[in-house]
């Protein structure tokens, strides 16, 4: 810590790099638009897992970082004597994050820098990741956000997370089942000892490293169940005419992913032009918004749905993307029509109503939904 504040803007680098932590895993999507191998996890799945386990694990064990009990400039002096600290008094942290048990910036760098590795990427980037989970990890204590502790239970827990995510190895593999249940199982255990047997560690030291030698031993039976997943893993490209058709089919996938965007671009910006025309049509932006919001998720939840169902019968879906994307595109065309229609009709049912009347609000969500659902249910599908 001492080093940290001595030597001139490490302690701004390390800030730095604890801020930009999530940008690893944008990195980690990105490059497995290219190349996703089956023997590791989908990034973007990856994190919503261990963010979900680890926001449940936060409130089962609600405890947050030394900064937050002791204070940002004096919890190390804190922590080097807990004698004067008694675990009652450090019982009522107040209003501040529960960020305990894994530290998930650590475990988010973690993951990133296995995946990364693994992906057969170049040697450069893989040291750059390296130094920044080095700096995530000096950040995570210099910072007093986390505790060594929670760091350390961290790696169980990602490996397991990395495992319970490759669905490219099947559940029915021993070595998926092993690491999912060694990591989650060696960091339920932390936390329930934490929560209930926290005396009995403060008294018998002993007890804290034993359980820390176990949780190595855990985290060496996890590396190498994972070692075996690449021969694991269900392939759908390991035959030779799959590998000489790759290149192609890496172009038609780029081209389609050059027409997703350009159409995504395109649905947002029907979404703010309908807002803006709603508005102009009811009078009142805030019920414009909500009816354009709730009808775009609504109508393309349907739209999901319905394309789900239509996939497996469907022989050419490329021209039957292209026909739902040219209705869109005259459904939009008519829209000026459609809402001036819509606005006469408003204008008509709306005689006698008073202003305050939730009649009036219903009467314009439906107006407005009926115009909007059927684009939107074309953008879902």
């Amino acid at each position: 810590y001492s080093t940290v504040e001595k030597t001139p803007g490490l302690g701004e680098l390390l800030e730095l790099a604890y801020g930009l932590t999530p940008l690893a895993f944008v990195a980690l999507a990105l490059i497995q638009l290219r190349n996703h191998p089956a023997y590791l996890p989908n990034a973007l799945l990856l994190w919503v897992v261990m963010t979900f386990c680890a926001l449940i694990a936060y409130h089962f064990f609600p405890i947050t970082g030394p900064k937050y009990v002791f204070g940002s400039n004096n919890f190390l002096s804190a922590l080097q004597t807990p004698e004067n600290w008694p675990l009652e008094l450090t019982s009522g942290a107040g209003p501040n994050p529960r960020n305990g048990m894994p530290s998930m910036h650590f475990g988010w760098m973690l993951a990133a820098l296995l995946i990364w590795t693994f992906s057969g990427t170049r040697r450069l980037s893989q040291m750059v990741l390296v130094a920044m989970t080095f700096c995530v990890a000096l950040a995570t204590l210099f910072l007093g956000e986390h505790y060594v502790i929670d760091l350390l239970i961290a790696v169980p827990f990602v490996l397991a997370a990395i495992a319970l995510c490759t669905t490219g190895v099947p559940w029915s593999s021993v070595e998926r089942r092993l690491t999912v249940a060694l990591g989650f199982g060696c960091w339920l255990i932390w936390i329930f000892l934490l929560r209930t047997q926290i005396n009995f560690f403060i008294h018998h030291p002993w007890a804290c490293w034993l359980m820390i030698i176990a949780t190595i031993i855990t985290v060496a039976f996890q590396v190498k169940a994972l070692s075996h997943f690449r021969a694991l893993a269900v392939t759908r490209n390991n035959s030779p005419s799959d590998y000489s058709n790759r290149k192609s089919i890496s172009h038609i996938t780029r081209q389609m992913g050059l027409m997703f965007f350009i159409s995504g671009i395109a649905a947002l910006v029907y979404q703010v032009l309908f807002a803006k025309e709603l508005a102009l049509v009811f009078g009142s932006t805030a019920t414009a918004t909500f009816t354009v919001l709730a009808t775009f998720l609504g109508g393309m939840a349907i739209g999901s749905l319905l394309g789900s169902i239509l996939a497996a019968r469907i022989s050419r879906p490329l021209v039957a993307y292209a026909i739902v994307e040219v209705a869109i595109a005259t459904f939009c065309i008519a829209t000026p029509v459609l809402f001036t229609a819509i606005q006469k009709a408003y204008v008509l049912l709306a005689v006698d109503i008073t202003p305050a009347s939730p009649v009036l609000l219903i009467l314009r969500v439906s107006l407005g939904a009926g115009v909007l659902l059927i684009p939107t249910i074309l953008m879902g599908i």
